[in-house]
């Protein structure tokens, strides 16, 4: 598309939008590998249960957010591709 045209390349648009997907599901999944990984070794006491708990949930939340806003990124493109192709459609 040229660049003093406005618009989308919808096709790219998607890709990218499905791209955003598949790197929120990646985030899910990393913090699930991360939380596993913590929780599957012996280690007692306050340090372990500091490090299973606030400081890990930090991380976790912090993922999970990041998350969100992939998701978030992806509905919006996923969007004004649609709109893009309505609009080219009339």
């Amino acid at each position: 598309m040229p660049a003093n045209v406005l618009g989308m390349d919808t096709q790219m648009g998607v890709d990218c939008a499905n791209f955003f997907g598949s790197q929120a599901d990646a985030l899910t999944q990393i913090s699930a590998n991360l939380k596993t990984k913590l929780n599957g070794f012996d280690w007692f006491g306050p340090d372990a249960d500091a490090a299973r708990t606030t400081q890990f949930t930090d991380v976790e939340t912090q993922l999970k957010n990041a998350a969100i806003k992939l998701n978030d990124m992806k509905a919006k493109l996923l969007a004004q591709a649609k709109e893009q192709s309505d609009a080219s459609a009339k």
